[in-house]
């Protein structure tokens, strides 16, 4: 019974972690492989993600120090960088037609 416990404790922690990366960077096109980075998008997405704070929780807070824009991508070293949330700044917030992330 404590294994089943734990497996089901351990898939629940992954999936919430699943989403989560140490880059991102929006594109110019609506396909993700071969998209050209559209850098000034990223730098925006960067910019708007660093400031939302959804609370001390992680991935909540990515601040300079936790998320940076190095000229190309959105990075942070830490893994706070989620996915959908990108996307969104991306899209709704920058005018990139998609986003990418490792």
């Amino acid at each position: 019974m404590q294994f089943i416990t734990f497996m089901a404790i351990s898939a629940f922690i992954s999936g919430a972690m699943a989403d989560l990366h140490h880059v991102a960077a929006c594109t110019g096109t609506n396909y993700v492989w071969g998209s050209e980075i559209n850098s000034d998008a990223t730098s925006c997405a960067c910019w708007n993600y660093q400031r939302r704070n959804t609370g001390n929780k992680w991935p909540g807070l990515c601040n300079s120090d936790l998320c940076e824009k190095d000229g190309t991508y959105c990075n942070s070293k830490m893994k706070h960088i989620g996915g959908d949330e990108f996307n969104y700044y991306c899209k709704k917030k920058c005018g990139a037609k998609n986003s990418i992330a490792d």
